[in-house]
């Protein structure tokens, strides 16, 4: 079972540079450990996440910190429309739009 908090500043500072130097959208995860004594290391960056609502790390660890599975799913493809948003239309992003306004009207 999972123990979500807050991580400390340096912490999340960490998390986010790292998440930024490899270049990640929309949604990922970043994985550190911090040792007795000293600052955090970076263990892993991974970009694509698993997303199964059970047993994936992302949506259990959203869900620990009270975003829930539908609010994280209209998060990651909101953030996907709003960097392709360059006034090209094309299926993708119909597609995208209308699940995100799907989602909303439940």
């Amino acid at each position: 079972m999972y123990e979500v908090g807050t991580p400390e500043k340096a912490v999340g500072e960490m998390a986010l540079r790292a998440y930024r130097i490899m270049g990640c959208r929309d949604a990922g995860r970043v994985d550190l450990i911090v040792q007795n004594g000293g600052g955090p290391t970076v263990l892993e960056v991974n970009p694509l996440p698993g997303l199964n609502p059970t047993h994936s790390d992302l949506p259990i660890i959203a869900t620990g910190v009270g975003l829930g599975y539908n609010q994280l799913i209209e998060s990651i493809l909101t953030s996907a429309l709003e960097r392709c948003s360059d006034n090209r239309k094309n299926v993708s992003d119909f597609h995208l739009r209308s699940i995100v306004t799907n989602q909303r009207k439940k």
